[in-house]
Parts: structure tokens; sequence; C-alpha cells
């Protein structure tokens, strides 16, 4: 296993400032102890025995902690596999090896390109707002067909059309989060999580409109 590297300015992240003492070490472990490529299996009883092999916390703490780090995009995953999130970034890997772990699902259409530390400003970390021209639709059938050609090309599982829509959905939902309250996105995560994308989308669409509509 690779020594990794800690960027200094991690330790003024406004997302890195929102975690506890145990989520900050569980962030720096995660990453420390992932392959060439950010990647690792999401195996709590691994996790716990590697990263606190001595500390009094849960299974079930660990979980929240991790899903704690994936609504913050630290990292992503699927609860089978977990990504850190602009690993390119932070990681100087030359020559890496070989990885048997698949990408996230969720994170076949995320950016790894976000720097950790952020470029808003230092006082507040405003959530960008990308309703308009430039959100994202469902794919259409040409759409689906590049995406699992892709796939197949890069060596990935081919997924459902299913798959294909959640996958879309989550990108929507992701590039429109300004638009929400807490509790709407705390309902449309809820959602997207449980597979039922077709309602999540139906929300999110009605919510851009309802942005987009000239005030009376």
């Amino acid at each position: 296993m690779r020594k990794r590297m800690i960027d200094p300015s991690i330790w003024t992240n406004r997302k890195f400032l929102r975690l506890s003492d145990k989520e900050k070490i569980l962030f720096i472990g995660l990453f420390s102890i992932s392959d060439d490529y950010g990647k690792l299996w999401y195996d709590i009883l691994s996790i716990k025995a590697t990263i606190f092999p001595l500390d009094q916390i849960t299974e079930e703490e660990l979980s929240i902690s991790i899903k704690k780090l994936h609504d913050l995009k630290l990292i992503v995953t699927d609860e089978k596999v977990i990504k850190i999130h602009g690993w390119k970034n932070h990681q100087s890997v030359p020559k890496p090896s070989n990885s048997s772990i698949p990408e996230p699902l969720l994170n076949y259409y995320s950016n790894d390109t976000e720097p950790l530390p952020n470029h808003y400003s230092s006082t507040t970390e405003p959530i960008p707002n990308h309703s308009g021209s430039d959100t994202v639709t469902l794919p259409s059938k040409e759409r689906k067909k590049e995406i699992k050609k892709e796939r197949k090309q890069n060596g990935f599982p081919q997924l459902t059309d299913k798959e294909l829509s959640l996958i879309e959905t989550k990108k929507l939902f992701d590039d429109n989060l300004g638009l929400f309250t807490h509790s709407e996105f705390n309902l449309i995560n809820k959602m997207i999580n449980e597979g039922k994308h077709l309602s999540a989308s139906t929300r999110i669409y009605e919510k851009i409109a309802n942005s987009n509509s000239p005030p009376n």
C-alpha cells in the first residue's frame, strides 16, 4: 500500500470543518487505505478494523459518518464502493496499479476534478445553482446507447435503463442543489437512494420550472 499525501489546506476546508474529530480521522483514513484510483470496498468491518482498531465506535456510527462524507461530496459511494472525490488533484500516483474495484454507480457522471479546498467565500460556502439552460435532462435512447458503448469500451459493467435514469436523476439533482430547502433535499435524496428516480425527477423538474417562472 502506497503512502498518501495530506494537503495542508485540508484543515481550513469548509467541508472538512463540518466534520467531527472522528469523522475527520475517518476521511483521512479512507484515502490512506484507498487503491491507486482512490477507491475501496464499502466494508464496514474492514474499515473499522483498519482505521479504528481500538476505538469505541459502532458499525452504525461508521455508516452514518460515511453517509455524511458522501452528502458533503468528500466521497461518493453507492454502499458497495467508496471513491474519494477529487482524488487526482491531491494524490500523485506514478504508474498506478490495476484496480479490481469498479466505479461507484452514482459516480459515473461525477466530476472528479473538483479540488478539495473550496473556491468560494472565506466565510461561507454556498451551493452552486446551475438551473436554467444548462440543466441536464434524462438520457434519450441515443444517449443511453452512447453511455453503454462507452462503458463497454472502458470495461465497466453494463447498466440497465433504470440505473442509467437513476444516475441522470442524481446528476440533475446535484446540478440544481441550490434550489432546494433542507427538507426538500432530504426528501428527494431519500427517493434517489430508494431507486424512485421517476418521482424524484418529477419533483426536481417542478422546482426548476417554478424557479424560472417570472414573479407575479
